[in-house]
């Protein structure tokens, strides 16, 4: 009902074993390697992203046993990805959680399933795992993730969304990215943001609805006059000293520049009919072509 082994024995039988009856034992389990499992000199708990267009994504490899194994996607979200690239020595904050074998389907024993990180932890090995539940997985549900790879201090960027030019702005700070707050963020701030990623700062609006939960909020109280070529080049303050929650992330629609070529105030043009004599009735104001609505047209 007992058994003794140090590992090396060719069978059980060889082990050292206890025949005493006891009705509080329950039955034993294992979940062996498959036959074309290969070892490695990997340490025991360490992970790997494997399959991925850089380092810093792919699928997901943990070490047990001196071998590489894959993780279920079951209950996998983007705190236990958090935790992942914290432990590879990437920037932990931004992470994304990768589903259904995105990075392609692994090889060998599927370790885990059901991972369950605060996102607080050091390593994968600190969070609560299922390696039970593993049994029923297949490959095609293996895990993956997506940490921020570093940028370059003083960049910025518009992330969040399908929509061409509109989308949350994050800027960079300490190789790492973050969000702006959106308190007194108003049009002359969002002209700065356009401007300086090389788009019109014409026609620039504020928007919202692109909030974002894991990156840090970097700035707060944004005040550009509008002819700044930077928004470093605008009064800010760190958010150190304010709270400031994800759901007020400043977001920004931009204008593509050749939406203002050759347009003069008070111009008008057709545009989208089937010849020059009838279209769209288009308007310049302040150097950008706007329409007309057509109430009492």
């Amino acid at each position: 009902h007992s058994i003794q082994c140090i590992g090396t024995e060719d069978s059980l039988l060889d082990c050292v074993t206890n025949n005493e009856n006891s009705e509080s034992c329950s039955d034993a389990s294992v979940i062996c390697q498959v036959t074309f499992t290969s070892y490695s000199d990997c340490d025991e708990g360490a992970v790997r992203l494997v399959g991925g267009s850089s380092e810093y994504e792919g699928r997901l490899e943990v070490c047990r046993s001196q071998t590489w194994g894959t993780v279920c996607d079951n209950g996998w979200n983007y705190q236990d990805a958090h935790v992942v690239c914290r432990q590879l020595g990437y920037q932990d904050s931004g992470a994304s959680a990768i589903n259904n074998a995105a990075y392609g389907q692994g090889k060998g024993a599927i370790l885990y399933s059901n991972i369950y990180c605060s996102g607080n932890e050091l390593t994968l090995s600190d969070c609560s795992t299922s390696a039970t539940s593993a049994i029923t997985c297949g490959h095609w549900e293996d895990a993956g993730v997506r940490c921020q790879a570093p940028c370059q201090p003083g960049s910025v960027r518009i992330s969040g969304s399908s929509l061409p030019l509109t989308g949350r702005v994050e800027v960079c700070i300490n190789s790492t990215w973050g969000t702006i707050c959106d308190d007194f963020w108003d049009s002359e701030d969002a002209a700065v943001v356009c401007k300086q990623l090389g788009y019109s700062s014409e026609g620039a609006n504020i928007v919202t609805g692109y909030n974002e939960g894991s990156l840090k909020v970097y700035i707060n109280d944004l005040d550009c006059n509008g002819t700044e070529d930077s928004i470093w080049n605008c009064s800010y303050n760190t958010i150190q000293s304010y709270m400031c929650n994800h759901y007020g992330d400043a977001a920004v629609a931009c204008s593509a520049p050749s939406t203002y070529d050759n347009c003069s105030d008070g111009d008008i043009r057709l545009a989208g009919g089937a010849s020059p004599n009838e279209g769209r009735v288009e308007i310049c104001y302040n150097e950008a072509w706007g329409t007309v609505c057509y109430y009492s047209w």
